[in-house]
């Protein structure tokens, strides 16, 4: 059961990012804005 294993480290990680992302958008919805149009292209 790696995989799983694996793939439980993987959601951490997202779930870390995603975090992140939420106190920017909070804090500094400028540098969020720069961000989130960076991604979209």
């Amino acid at each position: 059961m790696a995989g799983d294993e694996k793939k439980d480290e993987e959601l951490e990680e997202l779930r870390k990012a995603l975090k992140g992302l939420e106190r920017l958008r909070k804090e500094k919805p400028k540098e969020y804005a720069k961000m989130a149009r960076a991604q979209r292209r």
